[in-house]
């Protein structure tokens, strides 16, 4: 799940079989564990890097790549919470 659209997450969330907010809620939490997942991700890249960085080259591509990857997790958390206030508020349902 490195790019995701609120589409796409509203459409997980009408593929569901009930509308019932304990639903939603269990889709919403597995989508932000693959959103901390990557952000995990990030981290483990920066951190990786670090000690790289006597390399130079590889160093700095890994500390890049994981500051993106971070980044592009904290986008994806917040896209992930608008769309689940979007669609409980189109189903009538209390945020989750």
């Amino acid at each position: 799940m490195l790019f995701s659209n609120e589409r796409e997450i509203i459409g997980s969330y009408k593929m569901l079989p009930t509308k019932d907010a304990d639903a939603i809620y269990s889709q919403k939490s597995m989508l932000l564990k693959a959103a901390k997942f990557l952000k995990l991700v990030g981290w483990f890249c920066i951190i990786l890097g670090l000690p790289m960085l006597f390399m130079l080259v590889p160093g700095i591509i890994m500390i890049g790549l994981g500051v993106f990857l971070l980044v592009r997790a904290n986008k994806n958390i917040k896209v992930i919470e608008q769309a689940t206030e979007a669609y409980c508020a189109e189903i009538g349902v209390a945020p989750v």
